[in-house]
């Protein structure tokens, strides 16, 4: 191409107008024809490959978008199921320290949570479980010490039926005592006027 230049400048600077047309036409023409037609090749060739890339990138980004969704929708599952199980963890315990308390509230002081976790809900059943041992303890003493004084009542009771029945006998025998008096102050009465002459 540079060699067919400067042969077109040296026949345009001699004034070779014949020279310049046939060298333009046989040479020169069919070299830009030639030279025209690989810049299309290689526009066509570049884009093809454009588009190839740009299909190439569409799939990527929908293989990309297809990976982001799926991990994202497992993601999500598995935040779920955690949460689900983080729940279940905190409101089976919650609600047997509730079924504890509430059959607390009944006056059935035999339960006990039964939980021995060492988290906030643990700590929670593990006072529960101590408070009711504790109250259990002191209804346990309070029986002990009613029984105490139900027997001494017994006892009282016993003695005062004793009582009772000494104090009665005593009456009999104050009774029987006093008839004896009157008959002995009539027979001495009756003596006495028999002793005495008219």
């Amino acid at each position: 191409w540079a060699t067919l230049r400067d042969q077109s400048v040296a026949l345009a600077v001699a004034g070779d107008t014949d020279g310049y047309n046939e060298l333009r036409n046989s040479k020169v023409s069919p070299a830009a024809d030639a030279a025209f037609d690989a810049l299309e090749t290689v526009g066509a060739a570049e884009a093809k490959a454009a588009d190839d890339l740009v299909a190439s990138g569409n799939a990527a980004y929908a293989r990309s978008l297809a990976l982001f969704i799926t991990v994202a929708a497992v993601g999500l599952a598995v935040v779920l199921v955690l949460g689900l199980v983080i729940g279940r963890g905190i409101t089976r315990p919650l609600s047997r320290v509730l079924d504890v308390v509430e059959g607390l509230a009944d006056g059935r002081l035999d339960q006990r949570t039964g939980i021995t976790s060492a988290d906030e809900v643990g700590q929670l059943a593990a006072a529960t479980d101590a408070s009711i041992e504790r109250l259990s303890s002191v209804v346990r003493d309070i029986t002990a010490k009613a029984a105490g004084v139900s027997g001494s009542s017994e006892q009282i009771t016993a003695v005062s039926s004793q009582l009772a029945s000494g104090a009665e006998e005593s009456s009999v025998q104050a009774q029987l005592v006093a008839a004896a008096s009157e008959q002995i102050s009539a027979s001495m009465s009756t003596i006495a006027a028999a002793g005495v002459p008219e």
